[in-house]
């Protein structure tokens, strides 16, 4: 913030890094969301991929940042006031408004999968911060769709929303895979569909 400004400030310079630097692009490639970099106004600092955090009138109201090497055991780093002022991460708030049935997920690049896949979808900004306070607002019936071995955190967030909520487990086992986002990336948008019954 001291150097870029405010978080837009921030999201601009990253995404223009990334964008004029295709060595910063690695993380984005290989986990095959390069696709939604201008969309999602993704970008790279230090190290770090952004994921800005908009809220449903476009306005960035949180960034998280993702290390882009597996050496640094920080996976995320959120902005202090994400404690205090939890935010729903969403790729396409026009999708999720107009749509009655939102799919939910435990994970950005899980989210922005599915939503390049053609689903509304929303997360948490960090992993399992999802919660019912957060959709409960949106008013609509929402489909959790858990990684594996996450299917108790969901069905206690699923009990927490009462009928406008269900639990979707995909065929993990069947297709050797641990998330949404690796079904994606191992066989396309078809398959990922057809797991989730879209």
């Amino acid at each position: 913030e001291r150097e870029f400004g405010d978080l837009s400030g921030i999201a601009d310079a990253a995404h223009r890094s990334l964008k004029h630097n295709k060595i910063f692009q690695t993380y984005f490639k290989k986990r095959k969301i390069d696709e939604f970099i201008e969309e999602g106004n993704l970008g790279y600092i230090g190290g770090w991929c952004l994921f800005p955090v908009y809220s449903s009138s476009k306005t960035i109201v949180d960034i998280v940042v993702r290390s882009s090497s597996r050496k640094n055991d920080t996976r995320y780093v959120v902005h202090p006031s994400s404690n205090s002022h939890p935010y729903l991460y969403c790729p396409s708030w026009e999708e999720v408004l107009k749509n009655q049935t939102i799919y939910c997920t435990f994970g950005i690049v899980d989210s922005i999968s599915l939503h390049l896949a053609g689903l509304p979808v929303v997360t948490g900004i960090t992993g399992k911060s999802l919660n019912a306070d957060l959709l409960r607002p949106l008013n609509k019936r929402f489909i959790i769709i858990p990684d594996q071995n996450e299917e108790t955190e969901a069905r206690i967030l699923a009990n927490k929303l009462g009928w406008r909520c269900s639990v979707r487990k995909l065929n993990y086992d069947e297709l050797e895979c641990k998330d949404p986002d690796e079904i994606r990336r191992k066989f396309r948008n078809q398959i990922l569909l057809q797991s989730i019954g879209a």
